[in-house]
């Protein structure tokens, strides 16, 4: 009673766990009880952060993550396109507005460790591989690709379907399955306005069996033009490990003595830059840079984290300081520029939020603006030749 008293002056998520706090406070561990939303909001609390929601029970009384598990399992979840979650997509898509109602297809797939496991409640052994409508096959699966959709004007992430294989999806396959989702996406009344995935040679095979490309990078499904994207910071990693490997013939503003307004980008200029940055044991313009950022392993060259680090804004600014003091060759210039444009260009495609205080006027969202329209021009007519 006095729980329904306060409700009208707190949330009804604090009134909900006041509610399980009253009712558990004396009981034992193995005598307490919990309602359906009561578990349906420790549960989201649980999914956030396992690490603090195992904090929050030391304080409070919460269910256990053993009957959180328990709840999770009540619920179908099935090899293929997830009927239920569609089931639902489709009556909350009925509610919002059209503008609300647009989202990205993101898809990618991850190694998985062997096993194989009884489902009794299936009657099936799980852990082979399993196409769901394209049949299962007797090979252990050791890969899951996964679909997710992404909102693009409101923060929602919901996988909607997974696949087991037992290597690499094939390019064929993976076409089928990608327009199947598709098919199930708009049949429920999801708008999917692009597709999203990394830049490996399966993915660009199958976009091209859709019929994406270059020149046309869209494919059309049910009658419906949907963009096809490579994510940014995947492009940038590639860009960084190609740039160690090779020279970058592109624009600049200054003339070289072979092509005016054109001028050749090293990735040894970045590593003269690291030494003469390091020569000063008071300051340095480019703290972050270590040896790992220029002599990336196999395992290193996999981490976008280092490439952000390397073409960005402090290690062009810091080149250009240099090549002003004369501790670098003018021709640095060029790749001082060329570093400066990449950390632009990644910024304008991948930043949801500026951040002034940096000096980050480009990490924000994407405007139907003359300015954003400048930048991403300048940016396509610096990687023309």
């Amino acid at each position: 009673m006095a729980v329904k008293k306060l409700s009208a002056k707190i949330s009804p998520t604090f009134a909900l766990l006041l509610q399980g706090q009253l009712r558990n406070y004396k009981k034992k561990i193995t005598g307490r009880r919990w309602t359906k939303e009561a578990k349906i909001t420790a549960l989201r609390m649980f999914k956030i952060s396992p690490t603090c929601y195992r904090l929050l029970r030391r304080l409070f009384h919460l269910p256990a993550p053993t009957t959180l598990k328990t709840l999770l399992n009540r619920v179908p979840f099935s090899v293929g396109i997830n009927h239920p979650v569609f089931e639902v997509m489709k009556k909350h898509t009925q509610l919002q507005k059209p503008s609300n109602n647009e989202y990205t297809l993101m898809f990618d797939e991850m190694s998985l460790k062997k096993h194989l496991q009884y489902n009794p409640k299936d009657d099936v052994i799980e852990g082979y591989q399993d196409h769901a409508s394209q049949g299962r096959s007797p090979l252990i699966a050791a890969y899951a690709l996964v679909f997710m959709i992404t909102g693009i004007r409101q923060r929602v992430k919901q996988p909607i379907a997974h696949f087991f294989s037992s290597g690499f999806s094939t390019a064929d396959r993976l076409a089928v399955l990608i327009k199947e989702v598709l098919h199930q996406c708009l049949k429920a009344g999801i708008n999917i306005a692009a597709i999203v995935c990394d830049m490996d040679g399966v993915n660009r095979r199958a976009l091209n069996i859709l019929g994406a490309s270059l020149q046309h990078p869209y494919i059309i499904v049910d009658n419906k033009e949907i963009i096809t994207l490579f994510d940014p910071p995947h492009l940038l990693k590639c860009f960084r490990n190609l740039f160690i490997k090779y020279d970058i013939d592109c624009s600049t503003n200054i003339s070289s003595n072979v092509v005016i307004g054109r001028g050749i980008a090293k990735w040894s200029h970045v590593k003269k830059f690291y030494e003469a940055d390091n020569t000063n044991p008071n300051f340095v313009y480019a703290p972050v840079l270590k040896k790992e950022h220029l002599n990336s392993n196999t395992r290193q060259k996999m981490k976008v984290k280092l490439a952000t680090q390397v073409l960005s804004h402090s290690v062009s600014g810091g080149m250009y300081a240099k090549i002003s003091a004369g501790e670098l060759t003018t021709n640095a210039t060029v790749t001082a520029n060329l570093i400066n444009s990449m950390d632009k260009l990644f910024d304008t495609l991948n930043s949801d939020c500026s951040d002034l205080r940096r000096g980050k006027p480009h990490a924000t969202n994407l405007r139907k603006t003359v300015h954003f329209s400048n930048v991403l021009r300048k940016r396509k007519s610096s990687f023309q030749l």
